[in-house]
């Protein structure tokens, strides 16, 4: 299967699970694009082919557990503690942020300026917080950085259902190095869902 490369020249792999990879940068193309949903800015980059929200939107950043999303996806989103708006997300559009509860310098969740007028919504969550934690909304865009349990992946899944009725469904967007070996999420991307034939290459869709 193709290679995309997102960040440097040339073709660099390596193997994890029994599976090729690319190092391409993943947790850094799945903010930006984060980004670009939470502020509506796809107009700033005329060649995005991807997919548009023509509204402010309700979105999910979620990690291991707290500390890993502070000291992982925080900081790309919203640059380290103490300098809020280096990150990706331009500093002139974060509109207000809150602190997590039992996590020093962890944010919960931030209001994001949207080109429409409006304000997104962006909530960090953890998987430590348990299934149940992601139950009942409806969500535009999840992202999900390292791999989740499968009642926390399938439950991302169900929220992304019919957002706004009648229009597409919302995306989940996940980067992870299957460190777990060919789980069954992993094997979900997988032609075939099956491990692939010793003589075989394979290249993930899990960026």
């Amino acid at each position: 299967m193709p290679i995309i490369d997102f960040t440097v020249p040339g073709t660099n792999c390596y193997e994890a699970g029994g599976v090729i990879h690319h190092n391409s940068g993943k947790s850094t193309a799945c903010a930006f694009e984060m980004t670009l949903h939470l502020t509506g800015r796809y107009d700033d980059f005329p060649w995005w082919p991807g997919r548009r929200f023509d509204r402010p939107i309700v979105a999910w950043a979620a990690g291991s557990d707290a500390k890993t999303v502070r000291e992982t996806m925080q900081p790309i989103l919203f640059g380290q503690p103490g300098n809020l708006g280096t990150g990706m997300i331009p500093g002139e559009d974060i509109k207000n942020t809150t602190a997590r509860s039992g996590t020093p310098e962890a944010i919960d969740a931030a209001l994001i300026r949207h080109v429409s007028g409006g304000t997104s919504r962006l909530v960090l969550k953890s998987y430590d917080q348990g299934r149940t934690s992601f139950e009942g909304a409806k969500v535009d865009a999840i992202w999900l950085d390292e791999e989740p349990p499968s009642s926390v992946y399938f439950e991302c899944l169900t929220r992304t259902m019919d957002t706004t009725g009648g229009n597409n469904n919302g995306l989940v967007m996940c980067s992870w190095t299957p460190l777990n070996g060919l789980s069954s999420i992993v094997l979900m991307f997988l032609p075939g869902g099956k491990a692939p034939d010793e003589d075989s290459t394979v290249s993930t869709g899990t960026e």
